[in-house]
């Protein structure tokens, strides 16, 4: 049987295999790059959007203004009689006292003068009244009255219906098709990495797209997400599958597959399982019938030189990934079989996403209307924004899909429309994954150089940020230091304090320069980082451990390992 090595990660996709000759063979799965993004575009369509008509929309707004104005007008002419009810309800009465009313003559006597005097004075009391407490009612329901409307926020108001309903005719153009239902229509073009982002930003109204697919498997599905995301998965494998198979002219049904040590979203070990389970019976969907898992920096840990080692002195390899960050220490058992003896490992569900997501909402989101205040200075909310931009959170996603109206409303209340009318622009395009796009490719820009202009040249308004280098430090604070945490906790229990040991550090955000610095702070003097390869580390792992199961009549053995790296189903 023939093993491939799959490294199905949150951000890039690597497959590859060890030849008869010991070298490792990676798969060109992206053109002749051998990384994939792991990103799908399911176009179901090839068509312009449906564009708002101008004259419509202006009889519309004419219509609304008529609807406005005989509002208010009937609101002004009722004014009169419901001031007549609050003077039946309220006018001043002169009540006769009665004698029989008073046990007291005096005190009759006393209400018998009142009386009279009132009567004299009651055109004055009533004249009185009508000057004050009429005047103040009235007042007050001429303030109660909404005023009409300005006719550029009528526009607004009109134009966010007609807008949404767009998007409704737009959503019934595709005939009901969800992710789901598109993925299973034989009719739907499927694209993936690169081409899969490219056709997004052509036109992202013309179908599904999906990153890092592998982001959601760990969090709380319900059985119909579940079968949905196997089939997203197992739409990926197969053309893993079906490229690597061409590449090396030769059939493969065993897959060895990476996995972190908690998926990113698991809450608890059966999360954990929930998110193999997934993998599981996509890689058997995809026509795998031998399915093993290694933990990934596990699997990094089998390319690293033995001449790196020490025997002596333990080491620790960070992998931080896309969606993740796993930790592991070990050591070498002897020279003479240089088994490796895993000690302790954590996982964090923190990873590069984290700190794309991160920093568009702090850099980029204020030119979405994060922080705006309305004309009369009251906050509006940044919770739009937020969920927006969480691109891996299918509910905020979810909510973010139903708030056009209400976002048009913040426009025509902003002290400063503009950028709230981008943030509006944005939720009819879908163009989420664009901001967190750029928001990745300044991450990677600012590991070589000190300051990037980031662009964003798609919006009607188009506008560009100043990055600095200096600022990211401050801007990942929290999600670096959950990584410190969870570095310092894989050595308790198992490194005395002043124990020497190696480093060795792995996974896309490997590059990131900031991050670097950061681990650096925890690291005594003299204790060199050691960067093996950042994207193909565990995918040539995962290749090693994919030859050793081929020539292995063990294969199918449930303690199986390589070099003492477990390797489970």
């Amino acid at each position: 049987m023939e093993y491939l090595g799959i490294d199905f990660g949150t951000t890039n996709t690597l497959a590859g295999i060890v030849d008869h000759n010991k070298k490792l063979q990676l798969v060109p799965l992206d053109g002749e790059s051998k990384e994939m993004s792991s990103a799908i575009f399911l176009k179901i369509r090839d068509k312009q959007r449906l564009v708002l008509n101008e004259d419509a929309l202006t009889r519309r707004v004419d219509e609304s203004i008529k609807r406005d104005k005989t509002r208010f007008d009937e609101v002004i002419s009722s004014i009169p009689s419901r001031l007549d009810d609050f003077r039946r309800a309220n006018r001043p009465r002169l009540k006769s006292p009665k004698p029989y009313d008073f046990m007291n003559p005096d005190k009759y006597n006393k209400a018998l003068n009142a009386y009279l005097r009132d009567k004299d004075d009651f055109d004055i009391i009533l004249q009185n009244f009508e000057d004050t407490k009429v005047a103040e009612e009235e007042k007050k329901l001429r303030q109660s009255i909404q005023p009409l409307k300005n006719i550029d926020s009528i526009r607004h108001e009109v134009r966010a219906k007609m807008e949404q309903e767009l998007m409704d005719e737009e959503m019934e153009s595709m005939e009901g098709k969800t992710f789901f239902t598109a993925l299973n229509d034989p009719e739907t073009v499927r694209f993936f990495g690169q081409s899969a982002i490219d056709e997004y930003k052509n036109n992202p109204m013309n179908g599904f797209f999906m990153r890092s697919p592998k982001a959601f498997l760990g969090i709380s599905l319900h059985d119909v997400h579940k079968q949905l995301f196997v089939q997203i998965v197992a739409l990926v494998l197969t053309e893993i599958k079906r490229r690597s198979e061409a590449y090396f002219g030769k059939e493969f049904t065993g897959a060895v597959l990476g996995r972190p040590v908690n998926y990113m979203g698991a809450q608890s070990s059966g999360d954990n399982e929930q998110a193999l389970g997934i993998m599981r019976k996509a890689a058997q969907l995809a026509g795998f019938t031998d399915i093993h898992f290694v933990i990934e920096p596990m699997a990094a840990s089998l390319v690293i030189s033995r001449a790196m080692f020490d025997s002596s002195a333990p080491a620790v390899v960070i992998d931080i990934g896309g969606g993740t960050t796993d930790i592991i220490l070990l050591n070498v058992n002897s020279e003479a079989d240089e088994k490796l003896n895993v000690l302790n490992a954590v996982g964090e569900r923190v990873g590069g996403n984290d700190f794309d997501e991160i920093l568009a909402k702090k850099k980029f989101g204020p030119f979405l209307g994060a922080n705006s205040e309305s004309r009369d200075g009251k906050k509006l909310p940044n919770q739009l924004i937020m969920d927006a931009l969480s691109t891996r959170d299918i509910h905020k996603q979810a909510n973010f899909r139903k708030r056009g109206i209400e976002i048009h409303e913040y426009i025509s209340q902003a002290d400063e429309p503009l950028p709230l009318e981008r943030l509006y622009q944005l939720f009819r395009m879908q163009l989420q994954h664009q901001i967190l796009l750029i928001s990745e490719d300044a991450k990677k820009a600012l590991s070589d150089i000190d300051n990037y202009e980031a662009q964003f040249p798609f919006f009607d308004d188009p506008f560009k940020v100043d990055l600095r280098k200096t600022d990211l430090a401050d801007i990942y604070e929290n999600e670096l230091n959950i990584i410190k945490r969870n570095i310092l906790s894989v050595f308790k229990g198992h490194l005395a304090d002043g124990q020497a040991y190696r480093v060795f550090l792995t996974g896309g955000m490997s590059r990131c320069t900031t991050l670097i610095e950061s681990i650096k702070e925890l690291i005594p003097a003299g204790v060199v980082i050691n960067r093996i390869s950042a994207l193909q580390s565990v995918g040539a792992g995962l290749a090693v451990v994919a030859r050793q199961l081929a020539l292995s009549d063990d294969a199918y053995a449930e303690n199986f390992s390589v070099r003492g790296i477990p390797v489970t189903r």
